[in-house]
């Protein structure tokens, strides 16, 4: 009898004993996993915080050179008056070029497909610029060569500049969960 005494105290003692260590450990597993999950939001946080501002800056630069490549535009800042076509056509080229590489960096925060839009237009619009020289005379003015850029501009029919513009418009607002 006494054994078996002994036996029903120590299973009365055992078995809360395992139910406090079996609660102690699933309730350090819990407070791990949550811990573990505060941590990860935690980066997240710091990399969403630290990367959209690039991504933001990124989209209105990338915005920005749409605007400057615009062919209306690109003529009326070089000013083709006192300039022959071939001197407008290369201070034009060496704006969009130039304007290019200071943008470059843009892509690693922008979408692919919204890159890719950005540099159908620059193509499209480069394209625009030699094909518009090809058709002047020798002695053709820079006034000659404007006059035949913004023509040939408004007689795009589906505008690359306008595109990728407005991928880049629906770019950012899917940041926002729009």
């Amino acid at each position: 009898m006494e054994l078996e005494n002994l036996l029903i105290d120590v299973v009365r003692m055992v078995i809360p004993a395992g139910i406090a260590i079996g609660a102690s450990v699933a309730t350090f597993k819990l407070l791990a996993r949550k811990e573990s999950e505060k941590h990860r939001f935690d980066k997240q946080f710091l990399a969403f915080s630290t990367v959209m501002p690039l991504k933001l800056t990124a989209y209105e630069r990338a915005l920005l050179y749409l605007e400057r490549i615009n062919p209306n535009q690109l003529v009326d800042r070089c000013d083709p008056n006192y300039k022959s076509a071939k001197a407008l056509h290369a201070a034009i080229m060496l704006e969009i070029l130039m304007e290019y590489d200071h943008n470059i960096v843009q892509q690693l925060y922008i979408s692919e497909n919204a890159w890719d839009y950005l540099l159908t237009a620059r193509t499209k619009v480069l394209q625009l610029m030699d094909e518009a020289l090809t058709e002047q005379k020798e002695k053709a003015t820079g006034f000659d060569l404007a006059k035949s850029i913004k023509e040939k501009y408004a007689e795009w029919e589906s505008n690359p500049i306008t595109q990728a513009i407005k991928v880049m418009k629906r770019d950012v607002l899917k940041l926002f969960g729009s």
